[in-house]
């Protein structure tokens, strides 16, 4: 099988969590944790960009989420950082560079902080430290309403630059809503566990790493969307300051810019080159 093409596999790690796992490309490791709502079914921009041509990429869906699962009991961010190393450990990566995005980019600080040799170079894109440093967008709390208001609100605070749409072009937003539900409604009926996404949130709602992170000495980006409502600037510029040696780069965008032009994955390629 050629090393540009895309290699899945299931492993179950010691703590019952069962986790569909891809690797793609050739060169040093890195490891890509995606955001919270994952289903490399529905979206796989990570597999068409450049950074396959630059790296060895291994990612996976988290547990709960898409094709993986997760034991019983309550899930604690802890559990998410330690599947990475479990992931790691069982598809022989001793180090890689990291990349975490949204949510991957709290479950990367998890990670890194409690396994500092494992990981070489690290990118935090639109991500928060939590705790007084700035939570992100509360999902958690939107569960329980219908899919369309989930949707607005979302689609309101993904780019704040949506919400001149709303108010000027009405119609226009309404198929972006549309367009919202339809991505919601199959990844929710794609996941593995009825019950994953909501205890993936209860965890996602607990994290908070900003009295740890001046212990973190890295080589780390934190990269931000000018115009993202989830984890806005603010929330950059307070996770790059806890951090000794970390960088601070914006990119035009929102909470999506990581994958929505060539610029931010080609900027990292470039600095970590």
């Amino acid at each position: 099988m050629s090393l540009n093409e895309l290699r899945e596999s299931l492993i179950q790690l010691p703590s019952g969590a069962e986790l569909t796992t891809f690797q793609i490309g050739e060169g040093p490791d890195l490891v890509y944790l995606p955001g919270s709502n994952v289903d490399f079914r529905l979206r796989r921009a990570v597999f068409s960009s450049v950074l396959v041509k630059a790296f060895r990429v291994t990612t996976f869906e988290y547990r709960g989420l898409a094709r993986s699962k997760g034991p019983d009991g309550h899930w604690r961010m802890v559990d998410f950082s330690d599947d990475v190393v479990g992931v790691m450990d069982a598809l022989g990566l001793h180090r890689a560079d990291l990349i975490g995005e949204s949510f991957g980019a709290m479950v990367a600080q998890w990670a890194v902080l409690a396994n500092p040799d494992r990981f070489n170079r690290v990118a935090l894109a639109c991500g928060s430290a939590g705790g007084a440093a700035g939570q992100s967008f509360p999902f958690h709390e939107w569960l329980d309403k219908s899919a369309e208001e989930r949707a607005r609100q979302v689609l309101l605070h993904i780019n704040v630059g949506n919400q001149d749409i709303a108010a000027n072009d009405p119609q226009r937003f309404d198929q972006m809503v549309a367009g919202r539900v339809q991505f919601e409604q199959a990844f929710l009926a794609g996941l593995a566990q009825a019950d994953g996404y909501r205890r993936l949130l209860q965890a996602r709602a607990e994290h908070d790493c900003a009295e740890r992170l001046n212990t973190l000495t890295h080589q780390t980006w934190v990269m931000g969307g000018r115009e993202d409502g989830i984890a806005p600037v603010p929330n950059q510029e307070r996770l790059a300051a806890l951090m000794p040696v970390a960088k601070l780069r914006l990119f035009s965008g929102g909470h999506d810019f990581l994958w929505a032009g060539p610029e931010p994955i080609g900027f990292l390629i470039k600095e970590w080159g």
